[in-house]
């Protein structure tokens, strides 16, 4: 009987970081929020999600050039941010600032 609340209340919980994530996604995509601060230091309800999750919220970085970059640090596309090394942050943060800069430049000369 116990079993039941606790389930709910975790099914609650999880149902909350999911739509976190997911509006935390959408600010990123408009550039409202910083994918490198989420990266360097992940709020509680991104620690355990796939660094995967992350990279693809980042404009013009697909699923392809997400698991390209992790396999390319030796690390697969579904590791939990938790467990990133500061390494392995500094250089996917390194990629991720790289790809903003050739938007932001697409941008300028496409106006």
């Amino acid at each position: 009987m116990t079993e039941r609340p606790i389930a709910l209340r975790n099914l609650a919980i999880a149902n909350r970081v999911r739509i976190t994530r997911a509006a935390d996604k959408r600010r990123i995509a408009a550039g409202e929020l910083d994918a490198q601060g989420v990266l360097l230091q992940p709020p509680a309800h991104w620690e355990q999600a796939p660094v995967v999750d992350l990279l693809t919220a980042v404009p013009h970085v697909g699923v392809k050039k997400a698991t390209t970059w992790t396999r390319q640090l030796r690390m697969l596309p579904t590791r939990k941010l938790v467990d990133l090394t500061m390494p392995e942050r500094a250089e996917l943060s390194k990629r991720i600032a790289l790809v903003s800069a050739k938007t932001r430049l697409r941008e300028r000369t496409s106006a």
